[in-house]
């Protein structure tokens, strides 16, 4: 019975051993040195990527590694892990890095990486999660961002910047070349710092567009539309089924043509009307007349300031 029993608990600890190596999270750490025109693309099938600008000339690369469980991980998964801690999949050639590049198949389906990612200031930065939230900071390069499904936030950026997000919201702070966002379920908030077009559309949620100069193309299928700046170009903004209003400075010469298929119309400069007027469109010129701002929603209301 000794025998027996001393056998049984052998066995129960074979199980439990691997299941425990598989709960923990695995971290390695490398650091790469670049010269005057960084470049850094890092993709992860399924974990969140931070970027975040610093000081010097070196890129300080950080991962998190978790062991996947499921029936479709390889039996040998925790092993595997152990294997990409000890070789990360970093590359660089010149002043340009790839990190997260897996081409093991059983890799890829054995565990999920985080990374957390110090750059040099002037990076350019490419960054995607299959599903995971995005982070991009203070980077002066162009910036591209995408997730499957994750939110994806970007703020500093000296830059263009492309923000993708399949379902999730996007976040813009000081953008400073203009932007490009898109959501297929969420909300976009962005705060421009420069001159720069802006595009920004969602399938589902609210837009808000903070010191905008430049041409603008936004839209939504669900939700209400608020922009404020300075039309150096044509605005067309449209809402499926919200509210649209629009902020521009005083004295601001624009032509108008707004329409609802069913709200209210709110025209605060004054207006003089090129062809017509009633309730649920208004075309005309404000100040002499300048770039189009094109504004409708089918359902909601118009208001410019």
């Amino acid at each position: 019975m000794s025998v027996r029993l001393s056998s049984a608990i052998a066995a129960a600890l074979l199980v439990t051993v691997p299941a425990l190596v598989s709960a923990q999270s695995l971290t390695f750490e490398k650091t790469v040195t670049v010269g005057a025109s960084p470049s850094l693309d890092v993709s992860t099938g399924s974990g969140s990527v931070t970027v975040q600008g610093g000081a010097g000339n070196a890129m300080v690369i950080k991962g998190t590694v978790k062991v996947r469980t499921g029936s479709n991980v390889p039996s040998n998964a925790a092993d595997l892990a152990q294997r990409l801690v000890a070789n990360p999949p970093i590359t660089q050639s010149g002043d340009a890095v790839t990190v997260g590049k897996i081409l093991d198949e059983d890799t890829r389906r054995a565990v999920s990486v985080s990374y957390q990612i110090t750059v040099p200031g002037a990076t350019a930065v490419q960054a995607n999660s299959g599903s995971g939230s995005v982070s991009v900071t203070g980077v002066s390069g162009a910036v591209k961002a995408n997730s499957g499904s994750g939110s994806v936030v970007a703020a500093g950026i000296g830059g263009y910047v492309e923000l993708r997000t399949g379902s999730g919201n996007i976040s813009l702070k000081d953008g400073g070349k203009g932007a490009s966002l898109s959501t297929g379920s969420g909300s976009i908030e962005a705060t421009l710092s420069g001159e720069g077009d802006v595009k920004a559309n969602t399938g589902s949620g609210n837009i808000t567009l903070t010191g905008v100069v430049g041409l603008l193309t936004a839209s939504t299928g669900s939700g209400s539309i608020g922009v404020s700046g300075k039309p150096t170009g044509d605005w067309k903004v449209s809402a499926a089924s919200g509210n649209v209003s629009v902020d521009v400075p005083e004295g601001q010469g624009f032509s108008l043509d707004a329409s609802t298929g069913s709200g209210s119309l709110d025209i605060t400069p004054p207006l003089t009307v090129q062809g017509r007027i009633d309730r649920r469109r208004v075309q005309g010129t404000v100040h002499g007349g300048g770039p189009m701002l094109r504004l409708s929603t089918a359902s909601g209301s118009i208001a410019v300031k």
